[in-house]
C-alpha cells in the first residue's frame, strides 16, 4: 500500500504484522478517496483504529492541517510512527478510543473528517459516533467515513442529525459516508 497522490505520493506504508489489525484493501482505499474532494487543505482529521495510518497519512500528503492518528495496538503504533516519519502535523496516540475522543474533546479538537475502521465484529462505531455527535467534535459538513463489514449496518437507527450520502459496497465491505447535517441548513 502507498500513498495514492500530494506531498507523499507513492510513499510506501508498511502495515502491522500479525492477525489485530485489518489493513484496507489498496482498491477500498483509492474508492473512497476518489469520493472525497481531492484537496483536504486545512482540515482536521481523526484516524481512529488507524491501523497503518493510511487515512491520516493520505489526508496530510492532500493538505490536511493535522491528523491524529490513534490505535492502542503497540504493532499498530510503530507502524504509524515509521509510515509517518517526517511528517509534522501527525498526532500519534496509543490509546484507547474513548480515552483519546475524551482527551481530544477536553482539547476542544473539532473535526472535519473522522475515518472510523473499527474491528468488524466489534460495537464500539455506535458507542464512538454517539460521543462525536453528542459532543459536537465534527464540523457542520464534516464527514465520517465509516468502514463495516456488511452485516453490521447500525447507522440507520443511530443517528440524529447525520446524513447517509453515499453507501459504496466492496464484497464483504461497506462504507458509509456520513455527514453532519446537509450543506444546504449551514
Amino acid at each position: 500500500m502507498q500513498i495514492i497522490t500530494g506531498k507523499f505520493k507513492s510513499r510506501k506504508l508498511i502495515h502491522p504484522e500479525g492477525q489485530q489489525t485489518r489493513p484496507t484493501l489498496a482498491r477500498i482505499k483509492e474508492s473512497i478517496f476518489s469520493i472525497l474532494p481531492l484537496n483536504f487543505n486545512g482540515a482536521v482529521v481523526l484516524d481512529l483504529f488507524a491501523g497503518s495510518g493510511a487515512y491520516g497519512i493520505e489526508t496530510l500528503s492532500r493538505g490536511a492541517k493535522q491528523a491524529f492518528l490513534v490505535d492502542n495496538n503497540h504493532d499498530a503504533i510503530k507502524a504509524i510512527k515509521v509510515n509517518s516519519r517526517g511528517i509534522e502535523n501527525a498526532t500519534i496516540l496509543e490509546k484507547d478510543c474513548f480515552d483519546a475522543l475524551n482527551l481530544l474533546n477536553e482539547q476542544g479538537v473539532v473535526f472535519d473528517y473522522v475515518f472510523l475502521d473499527p474491528p468488524f465484529k466489534s460495537d464500539v462505531a455506535e458507542k464512538v459516533i454517539s460521543f462525536v455527535e453528542s459532543h459536537g467534535m465534527l464540523q457542520h459538513g464534516g464527514i465520517i467515513v465509516y468502514e463495516h463489514s456488511n452485516d453490521k449496518n447500525l447507522l440507520p437507527k443511530l443517528l440524529k442529525r447525520y446524513i447517509i450520502i453515499k453507501t459504496k459496497n466492496y464484497g464483504t465491505v461497506t462504507v458509509d459516508f456520513v455527514q453532519n447535517g446537509s450543506l444546504q441548513e449551514k
